[in-house]
């Protein structure tokens, strides 16, 4: 009896799946819907591990395939139209007078529709039956299942392969937002699930998202608008969908200690480019990404953090890198190049890495010919975000990171890494040019409070590592200090206006980029970094009588330069000797 009703199951289930390969709409619509729901009431209740293998593999898996397969046909124009629906609906419009929409886009959008149903009532039925003594996941083939669906939703977003401007054609708004929809309800099943099924979702979201995101440099500036109408196919309500579930795919990695360096530097590296994917316009409401972050710049302040658990010395990297990120848009905005041997300092060359990192979206920018700052017309119109706001944030969150409250940093790793170098020069970036508005009083100025809490400590933890490595590694270790302590001592000069090499000013209401600090902030700037830079040379015996000139360190020789001409310039302005 058991098995005669699982037999009938199949059978009833199958006829609704070839109702629902049906030429006409409303009869597949129904079919796929009916079946969806006729699984989701008596699923959990009836189906025992045979009867969901027959399901997936008998039912579900060739109704979704089958439905995506048919979209891409009607997409890619090999189908030529029916016939009988064109000269119906040219009938019509003959008959009655009435504008009837174009046939073959109304074909589209009722596979789209199609399409979407089918994937998501199978992700669905997925996910609310994955638990329990009568699990999906206790199939035959579980994995491999699990595999195909990931596959299903990455093509409907995606298409089967072709460059940039094939993919484009198969891709409208509804199936980007359905099939991030249908991945994030897909990934809720996946916390429970072994690091090699999560390891599928990871891949999938990757591959996703790099398509997505992947425009060629040249390609034609409507890439992302539909033919019909001109509105965006991919907006940043999805970019902020996907950035979100790829941080929860990898969080789940990261708990099933399955995140490698290579996941992290891809998430990291995909949140940039989605972070200046210049070809999805801005949200329409909200304001200037120069007064307050936007939700996506939030998401890719989320993903580092998560980075951060696994691998802070990453993440404070990349905190550094999005903290000069303002300036080199400031820079490649105003086609800057640096010049003198002060602007050619480490704080120049942080900014130049950021260039780097950002290298692809400012050319395809350079070829939209968009404009820095927020929109002044509607529609399609494109803008270069500033992301000052998001260098505050990240400034903020750097220095609270380095000055352990966030936990303890690695420095020495940092160091090796030239993240440390980094650091100190965005925080002396920060200091020398702080990013203000006129809504957000104070802006990054604390920039200067994160330079003196962070940079002096850190110095003097970085020399006690220097002591306890081995000779090999303290070669290394003396040579990134050295170019730490150019960078302090360049970022002391340059606060007091000797050679600042960044300056620009907005228009009223947006963000400016100020230079020098207030006299209160550089004399507490010198005391805490002189301070620090003695104590660094000073004997680490207390006992030995030596002076601290006597045994200067070789990496603090072009510091000390620095140091004199700031001491010789403040002797100048206050008219007191040196």
């Amino acid at each position: 009896a058991v098995r005669t009703r699982q037999v009938l199951w199949i059978l009833l289930l199958q006829a609704l799946a070839a109702l629902g390969r049906d030429r006409r709409h409303e009869v597949r619509l129904g079919a796929i819907q009916t079946l969806f729901r006729a699984l989701d009431a008596h699923g959990q209740s009836s189906f025992d591990t045979w009867l969901w293998d027959a399901v997936i593999w008998a039912v579900i898996q060739p109704l979704s395939s089958h439905a995506l397969q048919e979209r891409a046909r009607i997409f890619s124009g090999s189908d030529p139209m029916p016939e009988d629906i064109d000269s119906s609906a040219q009938a019509v419009a003959s008959r009655s007078g009435v504008c009837v929409e174009d046939p073959l886009r109304l074909l589209r959008k009722q596979w789209d529709e199609t399409a979407a149903t089918a994937l998501l009532g199978a992700v669905k039925t997925w996910a609310e039956n994955s638990q329990g003594k009568r699990s999906i996941w206790r199939i035959g083939r579980a994995s491999q299942a699990w595999a195909g669906l990931w596959a299903l939703v990455a093509r409907f977003v995606v298409g089967t392969g072709g460059d940039a401007l094939e993919r484009a054609k198969v891709r409208t708004r509804e199936s980007v937002a359905a099939a991030v929809g249908c991945a994030a309800v897909l990934a809720e099943s996946a916390c429970e699930s072994e690091s090699q099924r999560l390891r599928i979702a990871w891949e999938s979201w990757i591959l996703m998202t790099t398509r997505i995101s992947d425009v060629p440099v040249s390609a034609p500036t409507d890439l992302n608008q539909e033919p019909e109408g001109g509105s965006a196919v991919v907006r940043q309500e999805n970019l902020c969908a996907l950035l979100e579930l790829g941080t929860k795919i990898a969080g789940f990695l990261g708990q099933a200690k399955a995140l490698s360096h290579s996941d992290s530097l891809r998430l990291l590296e995909l949140g940039r480019r989605l972070l200046l994917f210049i070809d999805v316009p801005a949200a329409s409401s909200g304001a200037s990404d120069a007064v307050a972050l936007t939700k996506l710049q939030k998401q890719v302040l989320d993903s580092v953090t998560l980075v951060e658990q696994a691998e802070p010395a990453l993440a404070l990297r990349e905190l550094a890198l999005l903290a000069a990120a303002p300036y080199a848009i400031e820079r490649h905005a105003s086609r800057s190049e640096p010049g003198s041997v002060e602007e050619q300092s480490a704080l120049q060359a942080v900014v130049g890495r950021a260039l780097v990192a950002f290298s692809s979206q400012l050319a395809r920018a350079d070829h939209l010919q968009v404009a820095v700052g927020p929109s002044s017309g509607r529609g399609m119109s494109l803008t270069l975000p500033t992301l000052r706001a998001l260098g505050v944030a990240a400034i903020d969150r750097l220095g609270a990171a380095l000055c352990g409250e966030a936990g303890d940093a690695p420095l020495l790793q940092l160091l090796l890494d030239g993240g440390w170098q980094d650091a100190v020069a965005a925080m002396g970036l920060h200091m020398v040019c702080p990013l203000t508005s006129v809504d957000s009083a104070g802006g990054s100025a604390r920039g200067s409070e994160w330079f003196v809490r962070a940079v002096p400590p850190g110095m003097l933890r970085l020399r006690d590592d220097l002591g306890l490595c081995a000779e090999e590694k303290a070669v290394a270790v003396s040579g990134a200090l050295a170019e730490s302590w150019a960078a302090v001592g360049t970022a002391l000069a340059q606060s007091l206006g000797m050679g600042i090499g960044i300056e620009t000013a907005g228009d009223e209401g947006d963000a400016v980029l100020l230079s020098g600090s207030s006299g209160v902030q550089q004399i507490r700037m010198l005391d805490a970094v002189v301070e620090a830079s003695l104590a660094y040379v000073a004997p680490r015996d207390l006992s030995e009588k030596v002076s601290p000139l006597d045994e200067c360190p070789a990496e603090t020789s072009e510091y000390w330069i620095q140091l004199v001409r700031v001491l010789e310039r403040g002797a100048q302005t206050t008219s007191e000797p040196v």
